[in-house]
C-alpha cells in the first residue's frame, strides 16, 4: 500500500511511485448523485441483493393464522371440539342415522330404509296380528286401556255394545272361534248372541257387562242364537254380567239364557243384579254350570227349567230372592260342591227325580234343600242355620236321603229334616243332632229308617 501520510522533507522514491501509480489505475471514478458508503460491501452480499425479486418487501411470517384465511373443501374441513367428542363416542363400524319409520312404514313392513322405534314395532305387531287373527277376535271397551284398543279388531262405543260384539262374533269363521272381551264395561241394550263352537271369554272381574239404565223390557244378556234349532259347544267363562236391576222397573231379564243347547259350559262368571235368573239353562241336556258366581238376582242363581244330564258343580249362590238353585223339570241332572247361602227360598230346590244332590253347603235359606221329585239322592250335603228346616221332602217316591249333616247353627229352624209327603223314601245314616226342634219329622208312607240317623 502507498503511503500516504507524506512531510514535506520526505524524499520520494521510485518504490513509492510506483504503488502511488498502482492506486491511482485502481481508484473508482465519482458518479454524479452518487455517494461512497463507509460499509463494506462483500461479494455474498452482492449476491443476496441479486436474489430478491423487484418490488420485494421486508416481510417477517407470523407465528398463527385465522381459520379463516384457509379455503375449506370436501376433502379438507375443520372439526369442532364438538364434533370431536360426538366422532370419538362413535363406535368402529356404526351404522349411519338413518330416519324413523312412520305408522304406515311398520304396519306395511316394507321399508328397508328407515329404522324402527319400540312404538313402531308395537304397531306394527298390533297390525300383524290383526290381519292373520281368524278364529280368536279381541273387542275392546269404550274405556278400555289404550294398547288394549291398539291390539282390539273391534272398539266398542259404550252404548248397545252389544251390537259390536255380535259382529265380531258373526265374523268368525263358521266352524267357530273365540271372542276375547278386554277389560272395560261394555253396555248393552239387547242380547249377546252364541252361535254353536264359539268361546265368549272376558278377563275375568274386570270385563263388565251391564244392562243399561231403564231398559225395562225383556232381554237375555248372554243367549245362545238359535233358540228355535239349538246349539251346541258354546263356552261362556270369566266375565261378570251386570243385570242393573236397581234401575229397572219391568221385563223379564236374565243374565244367561241357554235354550235347546248341548255340551256347553259357563264357568268362572259372575252374575249379579238380575230381575229374574243368574243362568237360565230351558229344554237342554249335557250341559256343564261350574264354578260361578250367581248373587242378589230377584227368582234364583241357577234354574234348569227343563233338561237332562246337566251338571252344576262348584258354584256359589249368595242373597237371591228365590232359590239359589232350581230344577224345575229334569232328570239325571247333577249338583255337587255347591255353597247356597242366605237365599230367601231354598238352597238347592230339586222339583223332578232321579237328580243327585251331593257335597253342598246350604246355609241361612228357608229351607237348606228341598225335593219334590221321585228317586233323587241327597247325599253328603252340609246344612245349617236354616230357617224352616235343613231339607225337607214334599212329595215323591223313592229318594234316597242319607249321610247328610243337619245343624241349627244361629237359626231356630223348626225341623231338622222333615218329610211332609211322600212314599218309599229311604232316610238314614244322617247327622241331626241339635238339628231344629224336631231333628226328624216323618210324615210320610212306608219311609225306611232301619240303619237309624243322629237326633
Amino acid at each position: 500500500m502507498a503511503k500516504i501520510d507524506w512531510q514535506a522533507s520526505d524524499t520520494v522514491r521510485p518504490a513509492d511511485m510506483n504503488l502511488i501509480g498502482q492506486e491511482i489505475n485502481e481508484k473508482v471514478d465519482k458518479v454524479a448523485g452518487r455517494g461512497l458508503s463507509t460499509e463494506d460491501y462483500t461479494t455474498a452480499e452482492k449476491n443476496k441483493l441479486a436474489g430478491i425479486a423487484v418490488g420485494a418487501n421486508n416481510y417477517v411470517h407470523p407465528a398463527t393464522h385465522p381459520p379463516s384465511i384457509i379455503t375449506q373443501d370436501a376433502n379438507n374441513r375443520f372439526m369442532t371440539d364438538a364434533e370431536k367428542t360426538k366422532l370419538g363416542d362413535i363406535a368402529a363400524g356404526a351404522q349411519v342415522n338413518r330416519a324413523i319409520a312412520t305408522q304406515t312404514q311398520a304396519e306395511a313392513g316394507t321399508d328397508n330404509s328407515t329404522d324402527m322405534t319400540p312404538l313402531r314395532v308395537a304397531q306394527a305387531i298390533a297390525a300383524l296380528s290383526v290381519g292373520q287373527r281368524t278364529a280368536t277376535l279381541v273387542v275392546a271397551a269404550n274405556n278400555s286401556s289404550a294398547k288394549s284398543k291398539t291390539g282390539a279388531d273391534y272398539v266398542c262405543s259404550g252404548f248397545s255394545d252389544q251390537t259390536t260384539i255380535n259382529n265380531a262374533i258373526n265374523t268368525l269363521p263358521a266352524s267357530g272361534g273365540k271372542v276375547l272381551l278386554m277389560e272395560g264395561l261394555y253396555t248393552v241394550s239387547g242380547s249377546i248372541l252364541l252361535n254353536s263352537n264359539v268361546t265368549l271369554e272376558g278377563v275375568g272381574a274386570a270385563t263388565v257387562i251391564k244392562l243399561r239404565n231403564s231398559h225395562n223390557a225383556n232381554v237375555n244378556i248372554i243367549s245362545n242364537a238359535d233358540t228355535t234349532n239349538g246349539n251346541r259347544n258354546i263356552l261362556i267363562r270369566d266375565l261378570l254380567i251386570d243385570g242393573n236391576k236397581a234401575n229397572q222397573t219391568s221385563g223379564t231379564m236374565l243374565g244367561i239364557y241357554l235354550s235347546i243347547v248341548e255340551y256347553c259350559t259357563v264357568e268362572q262368571t259372575k252374575i249379579t243384579n238380575l230381575r229374574n235368573d243368574g243362568i237360565s239353562i230351558s229344554g237342554s241336556n249335557y250341559n256343564t254350570i261350574t264354578g260361578n258366581a250367581c248373587s242378589s238376582n230377584t227368582t234364583a242363581g241357577i234354574t234348569i227349567s227343563s233338561g237332562n244330564n246337566n251338571t252344576i258343580i262348584g258354584n256359589t249362590c249368595i242373597s237371591n230372592t228365590g232359590n239359589g238353585i232350581y230344577i224345575f223339570i229334569g232328570n239325571n241332572n247333577t249338583i255337587t260342591d255347591n255353597t247356597c247361602s242366605s237365599n230367601t227360598a231354598n238352597g238347592i230346590n230339586a222339583s223332578d227325580g232321579n237328580n243327585t244332590i251331593t257335597g253342598n253347603t246350604c246355609s241361612s235359606n228357608n229351607n237348606g234343600i228341598t225335593s219334590v221329585g221321585n228317586n233323587n239322592t241327597i247325599t253328603g250335603n252340609a246344612c245349617s242355620s236354616n230357617t224352616t228346616a235343613g231339607i225337607t221332602i214334599s212329595g215323591g217316591m223313592y229318594s234316597n236321603i242319607q249321610g247328610n249333616t243337619v245343624r241349627k247353627g244361629t237359626a231356630s229352624p223348626t225341623y231338622g229334616l222333615r218329610i211332609s209327603t211322600g212314599v218309599g223314601h229311604y232316610v238314614t245314616n244322617n247327622d241331626l243332632y241339635q238339628s231344629g226342634t224336631t231333628a226328624f219329622s216323618d210324615n210320610g208312607t212306608g219311609t225306611i229308617t232301619t240303619a237309624g240317623n243322629r237326633t
